[in-house]
């Protein structure tokens, strides 16, 4: 299981096969996978066979697939009233490397279409293109007529399960989507050799390979493929997890936005519902919420378990949203201290700091405050400034981490914790200003490391003072001149970042129009505009090379999009 959309679109993977021998996809040499599936001692376990019953079943009733359908029990395809055996051809893209490294007897999907029509003259043959044909992101290679004269072409838009549902045998040469069929209970003939092909007969093998001699079952196959051969990684927290939590997030992200209460009626929340106990902590929540009959209903012991769980943070998006949308507002707060509390100790606790993972959190958690009704959590963010500082980080994401982190803290009106961050980012600036570039190239490396992380840029400076202008939730905003304290002694970061890097006479009119929009200042604005039209009308020419407008382009992206925040001066 890949991912909720394409892989050709960028979309972040949530599994990855890592081979020390070969690839799955390449049948010319031994891989790991099959090094798994040849292994008949590691394969016999009862235990895993019956976990590996379970995915199967969750498989089909989930309806998972490596590009999961977030509505896969929509009906697309239009039955025909006349009843025949179907044949369904499932296309692949000519020049992947499953096909050139998967020892192919048929040199394209036409060419496949071609003998399923010969092998079944009297059977409905229907032809799924691969989905990058359809969108014409790929080129197709070979024959691009004469389909119509030999099958019905399905878009990619009718999902694979549909047909599945309604076929009866399937054609592939090593797509993926056989095995799924395979795992629906399809007879399935294969014309190259993909990892499932060649297993004592589970599937009709027009390519052999001698060292594939094993008689094996589906649940065999499902536990090397899908259990014991991928590493699989949480899309929120980056975490190692396993099947069943992807499981669990695909199928919760496909639920998330419906009524809750009319989920009895929804296919793909019924047929999953008995697995409840594998796919997560969200899952869990939504069927409590599905069962309560009613907004705002639950109660603490129906959440009492979150506060054991160590998947919290990577489950806190989907919780948080289950929970506003229900009206939970009580048990929101619960939850997020929870959460909250597990971060500190983990900050306090770990000589490594993931910024990524704490950026994913505490964007969540701003979503979650601009969605709660003004119910802020009562200073229950905790200051970890102190924590994460000094320490081995991975990744480099710490001003999405900072810029997050002060947007909670501006949102739950948490101004001392708030200050704190900000009078840091001043320290910060004056100890760059400060570096003594006589020291020996060693230790300026290390200066720099230490304080190098701490260095904002003004694009950076610029949408943080934005954020804190914009306040808190007007319900609960108790401290106005406290909130514009932190604004100026932010702004002083911004004006002494723009002084530092843009230097020249003319530059101190572009660097007061950016600190006049951080402040949302709009005369000084139109008064350092006025200076700066002046200085070009004295010139007599707008090429200084000073004011580095290219540099700075991002700056005046943001100034374009607040024009009516700016009172319409452009």
């Amino acid at each position: 299981m890949r991912s909720i959309g394409s892989g050709v679109l960028h979309t972040r993977p949530a599994s990855l096969c890592v081979d020390d021998l070969g690839i799955y996809f390449d049948a010319s040499r031994p891989s790991r996978l099959e090094e798994i599936i040849n292994d008949e001692e590691g394969l016999s376990a009862p235990e895993l066979l019956k976990e590996a019953g379970v995915v199967a079943s969750l498989i089909r009733s989930g309806r998972l697939t490596k590009y999961y359908d977030p509505d896969p029990y929509i009906e697309r395809l239009r039955q025909s009233l006349q009843v025949k055996k179907t044949i369904l051809v499932i296309g692949q893209v000519e020049d992947d490397a499953s096909l050139l490294k998967g020892k192919a007897s048929v040199a394209s999907n036409y060419d496949l279409v071609k003998l399923a029509r010969k092998e079944n003259p009297n059977a409905r043959v229907l032809f799924r293109p691969h989905p990058d044909y359809w969108s014409g992101i790929r080129k197709q290679i070979g024959k691009e007529r004469g389909y119509k004269d030999l099958c019905h072409v399905v878009p990619p838009s009718v999902s694979l399960y549909e047909l599945f549902s309604v076929s009866d045998h399937v054609y592939t040469i090593t797509s993926l989507s056989g095995f799924e069929a395979l795992i629906y209970g399809l007879k399935v003939t294969t014309l190259g050799a993909p990892f499932y092909s060649n297993w004592g007969g589970l599937t009709d093998d027009r390519v052999k390979l001698r060292r594939r001699n094993k008689g094996r079952s589906i649940e065999q196959l499902v536990a090397a493929a899908y259990l014991q051969y991928p590493v699989y990684i949480h899309p929120k927290s980056r975490r190692k997890c396993s099947f069943f939590d992807i499981a669990g997030y695909f199928i919760v992200e496909a639920l998330k936005d419906n009524d809750y209460f009319s989920l009895s009626g929804n296919r793909l929340y019924c047929e999953t519902l008995s697995f409840d106990k594998y796919l997560g902590l969200s899952f869990d929540l939504l069927a409590r919420i599905e069962r309560s009959d009613n907004y705002a209903s639950l109660n603490e012991d129906d959440v009492k378990d979150l506060n054991e769980s160590k998947l919290i943070f990577s489950e806190y998006p989907h919780l948080s949203h289950l929970l506003i949308k229900s009206a939970n507002y009580d048990l929101l707060r619960l939850v997020t201290g929870c959460c909250l509390d597990n971060i500190l100790s983990d900050v306090k606790s770990s000589a490594l700091v993931d910024f990524r993972e704490l950026s994913e959190f505490f964007y969540a958690l701003s979503i979650a405050l601009r969605n709660s009704n003004g119910r802020v959590l009562g200073g229950k963010i905790p200051n970890v400034i102190p924590y994460v500082e000094g320490k081995a980080v991975r990744g480099d994401n710490y001003f999405d981490f900072l810029k997050h982190y002060i947007t909670c803290l501006s949102l739950n009106i948490q101004y001392d914790i708030l200050g704190h961050a900000v009078k840091r980012l001043e320290q910060s600036l004056r100890e760059y200003e400060g570096l003594e570039l006589y020291l020996d190239s060693n230790r300026l490396e290390e200066q720099i490391r230490k304080i190098g992380r701490l260095n904002p840029s003004p694009d950076w400076l610029l949408q943080v003072s934005s954020i804190i202008r914009q306040g808190g939730p007007s319900r609960s905003e108790r401290n106005h001149q406290k909130r514009q304290e932190i604004l100026v002694m932010l702004l002083g970061c911004l004006k002494s970042a723009l002084s530092n890097r843009y230097i020249s006479f003319s530059d101190a009119y572009l660097n007061g129009m950016l600190t006049a929009i951080g402040a949302g200042d709009f005369e000084s604005l139109k008064l350092s505009i006025t200076n700066l039209l002046a200085l070009f009308e004295i010139a007599g020419d707008t090429s200084d090379k000073g004011l580095s407008f290219n540099e700075r382009s991002s700056l005046f992206v943001i100034l374009s999009q607040r024009k009516k925040s700016i009172g319409g001066v452009s």
